[in-house]
C-alpha cells in the first residue's frame, strides 16, 4: 500500500502511482523536511506498528526494508 501525497491508499491506486514514468522522480523531489501534518496523522498506525520493523519487512519486500 503506498500512502503518500500521491495517491489514495488502495491497490488500484497504487498500481497507477507505480505505473508512473516520473514516479521515481517525484520521489527523490519529495519534501520529506516539510511532511503535512494531517499526512504524518496517516502514517502514525503504520509506523506505531511494532511489526513495521526492517526485519519483518523484508520478509515481503527487500527494497522497503531499506527504508524502513
Amino acid at each position: 500500500m503506498i500512502i503518500i501525497d500521491f495517491c489514495r491508499p488502495d491497490w488500484a491506486s497504487a498500481k497507477v502511482v507505480l505505473g508512473d514514468s516520473n514516479f521515481l522522480k517525484r520521489l527523490y523531489e519529495y519534501d520529506k523536511d516539510n511532511v503535512p501534518e494531517a499526512l504524518l496523522k496517516k502514517l502514525k498506525k503504520y509506523t506505531d506498528n511494532p511489526k513495521f520493523v526492517s526485519e519483518a519487512v523484508e520478509k515481503v519486500s527487500k527494497v522497503c526494508s531499506l527504508v524502513v
